[in-house]
């Protein structure tokens, strides 16, 4: 700035430090797995301010850091067993394929 615009004004004594804010944007990460292996559950990311300072970043929308998820890798499918009474118990345990021989 040329010195007659700065009448009246002391110039600042040295350089002083600055950092501009424009331009900072949230870096996302990958989204980590399911929390759970079965059923509903959470899936969870790093998020973080470009300039290293999240406070830089407050004039832009920040991007969720978790989201639901559905896993299934973990669950069991088991049949419900035959149902047994207590005359079934005594009984052989074979099947015929077909109509009964008589």
């Amino acid at each position: 700035v040329a010195a007659e615009h700065c009448a009246g004004v002391p110039a600042p004594a040295g350089n002083e430090t600055c950092q501009a804010y424009f331009g900072c944007e949230w870096v996302m990460g990958n989204w980590q797995e399911c929390n759970t292996t079965c059923g509903d559950g959470v899936e969870i990311r790093l998020i973080a301010c470009s300039s290293g300072s999240d406070a830089e970043c407050a004039g832009v929308a920040k991007p969720a850091s978790q989201r639901s998820c559905t896993a299934t890798s973990g669950c069991t499918s088991t049949l419900a067993p035959e149902a047994t009474t207590p005359a079934q118990a005594g009984a052989s345990n074979t099947t015929a394929a077909g109509p009964a021989a008589v």
